[in-house]
């Protein structure tokens, strides 16, 4: 099974995606570099642009300083 990625969009928990489905969302432009996002093994919520790949140098290149977030995992309770 893919692993899961839960992304953050204006501040709201969006339901678990593959790693494919994050890209194509970065790539259309509905996940932006600073979207927050986790799985399992990730200690803490990241901005997207911090996760290789996910989004073309030039964009991701502006956010990769930025520090993760002290967030809780995931949770299915809103």
């Amino acid at each position: 099974m893919a692993s899961q990625w839960y992304y953050m969009m204006e501040g709201q928990r969006m339901d678990p995606v593959t790693a494919a489905e994050l890209r194509q969302l970065a790539r259309a432009g509905l996940l932006k570099p600073t979207d927050l996002i986790w799985q399992s093994g990730i200690a803490q919520w990241i901005p997207a642009s911090r996760e290789q790949g996910l989004f073309p140098q030039e964009i991701a290149g502006t956010q990769a300083g930025a520090a993760p977030l002290s967030l809780p995992p995931y949770s299915k309770e809103k």
